[in-house]
């Protein structure tokens, strides 16, 4: 007979909780891929990051006048 144990796998997961390169497309990909490694020579199979991780923008981005940037 199989216990539940047997069968189950367990998955290291990281979750980021760090800020992009705010408005910086090229060195939030660099500090994604940065994030990756560290966490996958930790054990990580999985890892989070926050939504509107990439392109990095700023919640308040929509509520000034787009002539600004």
């Amino acid at each position: 007979m199989t216990t539940e144990t047997e069968n189950s796998t367990t998955v290291r997961v990281a979750v980021t909780q760090v800020e992009p390169e705010w408005l910086d497309l090229d060195a939030t990909i660099d500090k994604t891929c940065e994030l990756m490694k560290k966490a996958a020579d930790n054990g990580a199979k999985l890892i989070t990051f926050p939504e509107c991780w990439v392109p990095g923008y700023p919640a308040w981005v929509w509520s000034v006048p787009q002539n600004l940037f």
